[in-house]
């Protein structure tokens, strides 16, 4: 997952799963870009940032709070772009850079607001649904409750991202 700020400057270098952005300036945040279950459909960025020490409990409100992290730490970037190798059956490897926009992930300001109280984390880890006018999940995000405090989005479906570019490269044999 990449981050883009303004006067972002990188290059692309090859790493174990793929390919990864590495930092050129002070503008450009690195997530880790590869993953064995890739879904074609849906993206899944599993550290969008850390939540901090922030009050967070097991009561429902602590969500809003959150979310509005996530809201606000939203408004310091220009564009979301991540970098995915996806799966083939053949020899070759594919790739695309898929753009998310920053006015889909603000719809989690509506978002519905669920704490997982049968969890044995503390505090618990919780959920904001993002639906479509169909009752579908547009995307989710999963406010994971563990020792790094992160915020996950999950199961956000690619048909509201702009695919820029699509590779697919000969593996040979």
């Amino acid at each position: 997952m990449i981050l883009i700020r303004p006067r972002l400057t990188c290059c692309v270098s090859q790493c174990l799963q793929g390919f990864q952005l590495v930092e050129k300036t002070d503008f450009l945040e690195n997530f880790a870009l590869s993953s064995r279950n890739i879904r074609v459909t849906k993206l899944h960025i599993s550290k969008f940032m850390e939540l901090g020490k922030g009050k967070w409990s097991d009561d429902e409100d602590d969500l809003v709070g959150l979310c509005e992290q996530f809201l606000n730490h939203l408004g310091s970037y220009d564009r979301i772009l991540s970098l995915r190798r996806l799966k083939s059956k053949t020899h070759t490897w594919r790739y695309e850079l898929v753009e998310i926009p920053r006015d889909l992930l603000y719809e989690a300001r509506d978002g519905e607001l669920e704490i997982k109280h049968d969890s044995s984390q503390y505090p618990k880890p919780g959920y904001c649904h993002i639906y479509d006018t169909s009752g579908n999940i547009k995307f989710q995000l999963y406010f994971d409750g563990g020792s790094e405090r992160k915020l996950q989005i999950k199961n956000l479906n690619k048909e509201y991202c702009i695919v820029h570019v699509e590779w697919v490269f000969d593996a040979g044999d």
